[in-house]
């Protein structure tokens, strides 16, 4: 499907589809593909809630990094049946959560990628609130904060 419409692309087949997959069974998600200046497309994002008020989770800027992406391929799901079903996740309500709030999860980029212009890539083109960014195994998880709200993505990475 993906090779269709972009033919030979740099994009991991596997987790794009997966956000695809995931996106399909779920009416209240919504899919970005982020592209380069040059119109190739450098990931897939699935996007839960408002999206005016959004948080970004990046993770697969590194190329070996496949724990981030399966972390976030395993929340996507999460959220995804906790909205269809209208359950809590440790005790949130994600549907309450997102009325007012917005999450995009970004699980891999394009191989080819350069990792200060994937991250230069999604403030332009989201603008988020706060941008997380998950690294594999046991590293620092950095955190970017464009409206002062570093705290808040501090926790949240933390409890990733």
């Amino acid at each position: 499907m993906i090779n269709s419409v972009y033919g030979n692309t740099h994009l991991d087949v596997s987790v794009s589809s997966e956000i695809i997959n995931i996106a399909s069974q779920n009416p209240n998600s919504n899919i970005k593909i982020l592209h380069n200046d040059n119109l190739d497309p450098l990931a897939y994002a699935i996007g839960f809630g408002c999206k005016t008020n959004s948080s970004i989770i990046v993770g697969g800027l590194n190329e070996d990094d496949v724990f981030s992406q399966n972390l976030l391929l395993s929340v996507a799901r999460a959220i995804s049946h906790a909205q269809e079903e209208n359950t809590c996740i440790f005790d949130f309500n994600v549907n309450k959560i997102f009325s007012k709030n917005g999450l995009w999860l970004i699980p891999k980029f394009c191989s080819l990628s350069n990792k200060t212009s994937a991250i230069i890539n999604i403030i332009e083109k989201f603008d988020p609130k706060q941008l997380i960014e998950l690294k594999p195994c046991g590293e620092k998880i950095s955190y970017y904060s464009s409206k002062s709200n570093g705290s808040s993505a501090r926790l949240f990475s933390y409890i990733l």
